[in-house]
C-alpha cells in the first residue's frame, strides 16, 4: 500500500492529537482505489483477531481478497448490520467489531463500482472505528499495531 512519507507523518500527527477521522482521510484518499479494500480488510483482520469469531465478519474480510465478488459486500454489510443492531450481543465489544466491519464492507462495495456507493467517507470513519476497538481493548500492543496499520505503514515511499 502506498502512501508517501511526508503524508504518513502527518496523518500520524493527525492520530496523536485524537484526530481519528483526519488521520482516516489523509491515508484513505492517497490509497489507489483498488488497494483500499485490502487496506480496510488488513484493519479488520487486526480486530477481528481480538475477537470470538463471528462468520459474518469474516464473510467481510474474505470478500475483500475477492475483487470479481467485491459488490457482493452489500450484502455482507446488510448482514452485519443484522447483528449490529440486535438487542442481545454475543460477547462484550461485540458492537464495535461490527462496525469495524460495516465500514470495511463499505469501502469494499464502493470500490466495486456498483450502484448506490456507500458515504465516501466510510475509510476515514474505518480509522476511528479501530481506535475505538483499541481505547476498548486498553492493550498496548494492540494500539501500537493499530496505528502501524490504519497509516499503512508497510508502504514504501
Amino acid at each position: 500500500m502506498k502512501v508517501n512519507l511526508a503524508k504518513r507523518k502527518r496523518a500520524k500527527e493527525y492520530w496523536m492529537r485524537g484526530e481519528f477521522l483526519q488521520a482516516g482521510k489523509l491515508v484513505f484518499e492517497n490509497l489507489p482505489k483498488d488497494v483500499r479494500p485490502f487496506w480496510a480488510a488488513s484493519i479488520l483482520d487486526l480486530c477481528r483477531k481480538r475477537f470470538p469469531n463471528v462468520r459474518e465478519v469474516d464473510e467481510v474480510y474474505l470478500l475483500a481478497h475477492d475483487q470479481p465478488h467485491w459488490e457482493r459486500a452489500r450484502s455482507a454489510f446488510d448482514t452485519v448490520r443484522v447483528l449490529t443492531l440486535a438487542t442481545n450481543k454475543p460477547f462484550t465489544g461485540a458492537d464495535l467489531l461490527f462496525k469495524v466491519a460495516e465500514d470495511t464492507a463499505k469501502v469494499i462495495y464502493n470500490c466495486s463500482g456498483g450502484s448506490a456507493p456507500y458515504d465516501h467517507n466510510a475509510g476515514w470513519k474505518l480509522v476511528a472505528s479501530l481506535q475505538a476497538v483499541s481505547d476498548f481493548l486498553d492493550d498496548k500492543t494492540f494500539a501500537e499495531e493499530a496505528i502501524h496499520t490504519a497509516l499503512a505503514e508497510d508502504s514504501e515511499d
